[in-house]
């Protein structure tokens, strides 16, 4: 994979509001991984962010961010996505890894 190849699929991790019952339940970060050239995809809630920075930053950016919806499969609340392309999520429940996980964020939300 060449450097702009690289760059560009950074370029493309996203940030997405995950909506249950039209209410926002969490947040999935779906991030570039230089090391293993796929995506790895991770959840995380809203009310593990103390950090003021990353919390204006989500505030700020709430236009730029996708949604995915949730459903209810097998007694789980999960993607369309999770479903049909068999990805493993990782629950971060540690502000320090929320944080370590946004902060490639800002830079390209900018």
């Amino acid at each position: 994979m060449s450097a702009k190849a690289v760059y560009n699929a950074i370029m493309e991790s996203k940030l997405y509001f995950l909506v249950y019952d039209n209410k926002i339940l969490g947040v999935r970060a779906v991030v570039f991984n230089v090391s293993t050239r796929a995506y790895d995809y991770f959840d995380f809630s809203l009310d593990g962010i103390k950090d003021v920075g990353i919390k204006k930053f989500m505030n700020t950016n709430k236009g730029n961010i996708g949604t995915k919806l949730l459903i209810k499969h097998l007694g789980l609340l999960v993607t369309k996505e999770e479903i049909e392309n068999n990805i493993v999520i990782s629950e971060c429940k540690a502000e320090t890894d929320i944080i370590r996980i946004l902060k490639p964020f800002i830079e390209i939300y900018k």
